[in-house]
């Protein structure tokens, strides 16, 4: 009677698990299908020379809209997969730190910044650009970069090079959406109707 009550359990223990892998992978699809369907994904996808199964994959796993971004961005910069990046991202790991480790100079997300007389109004840009010029004139103090520095640069640099833009125009049609990856999906309009 032991037994053939332990048995009784692995069964239904089975037919549970099974249950609840088929129900959990039903939402996934959809959800899936959904992403696919937002302007945000072939756009970006096409920018940075990413499938869309990449693209998708790294924007459902991203703890920041922005960092999908800088995770295809950083992807296309050194070569490395997007997908194995956006892991090094979920293990804690800072944007400066994967940087470094694909050994993608630093100043490439300063080049929007450059030359440009950036007014006081944009606080973010201006102390960035201030560190970028420390830094090129003394590379010994070292470049500050925090996760949402990175973010900000590498929008900015998207917004201006996918829509034409200076990067002051950038920068101030950014002030008025919490992230550049909301600024994106509004001037690519609204996802198709069904």
């Amino acid at each position: 009677m032991n037994g053939s009550m332990r048995s009784l359990k692995i069964l239904v223990l089975g037919v549970i698990c099974a249950g609840v892998l088929a129900t959990g992978a039903l939402p996934a699809r959809s959800q899936y299908s959904e992403i696919e369907e937002n302007p945000l994904v072939p756009a970006v996808s096409e920018f940075y020379g990413f499938e869309t199964v990449q693209t998708v994959t790294v924007m459902q796993n991203v703890a920041e809209a922005d960092d999908l971004l800088v995770t295809l961005f950083l992807a296309r910069a050194s070569g490395e997969d997007p997908v194995a990046l956006n892991e090094m991202r979920k293990q804690g790991r800072s944007w400066k730190e994967i940087f470094s480790r694909t050994k993608v100079n630093h100043g490439v997300l300063f080049q929007d910044l450059v030359g440009v007389e950036i007014p006081d109004r944009y606080p973010d840009y201006v102390w960035a650009q201030r560190k970028y010029r420390e830094w090129k004139a003394n590379p010994k103090v070292g470049l500050p970069l925090y996760d949402k520095t990175v973010r900000m640069l590498v929008g900015l640099d998207f917004v201006v090079r996918r829509f034409d833009l200076s990067p002051l125009t950038a920068m101030q049609a950014r002030s008025g959406t919490a992230t550049y990856v909301q600024l994106i999906q509004k001037r690519l309009g609204p996802p198709p109707a069904r």
